[in-house]
């Protein structure tokens, strides 16, 4: 029978069998982490975006009739955008608030701008929802 050799760290302490433990301490600074997303105001109401109704709870986006759903974290990104209209975010911050503790890359926080882009409509040179500020991050712009 084979040997279980946990690698890196101290062995665990009894009661903790399949916890990651680091001395002691946990592998993270939760101070640092972002907030979870059941804090921003829009979560559970329904807002509008431009012409577009907003209803997170659902991932829906409605108009005229027309209803386009999303997935949900490309909802949590237009939810960001919005907690902050008018404001810069940062492609850094979209990824602290949106998927926290995991990694993602660059690309997954624009490929995220994009299906919101589609989902409303917007064209990336002639921004009426969301604009990109170069090297800064994404703005909100529709009222």
């Amino acid at each position: 029978m084979g040997r279980i050799v946990r690698f890196p760290g101290p062995p665990l302490p009894a009661g903790r069998v399949g916890a990651f433990v680091t001395r002691g301490r946990p592998s993270y600074n939760s101070s640092k982490m972002a907030p979870q997303f059941e804090s921003l105001e829009f979560h559970d109401a329904r807002f509008r975006v431009g012409d577009w109704l907003v209803e997170p709870s659902l991932n829906r986006l409605s108009r005229n009739g027309v209803a386009v759903q999303l997935v949900l974290k490309t909802m949590d990104v237009l939810l960001c955008l919005a907690e902050r209209a008018g404001e810069v975010v940062s492609r850094h911050e979209l990824t602290d608030v949106v998927w926290q503790t995991e990694y993602v890359s660059d690309n997954t926080v624009a490929k995220r701008i994009a299906e919101l882009r589609d989902a409303l409509g917007d064209d990336a040179r002639d921004p009426h929802y969301i604009e990109t500020i170069p090297k800064r991050g994404y703005r909100l712009i529709a009222e």
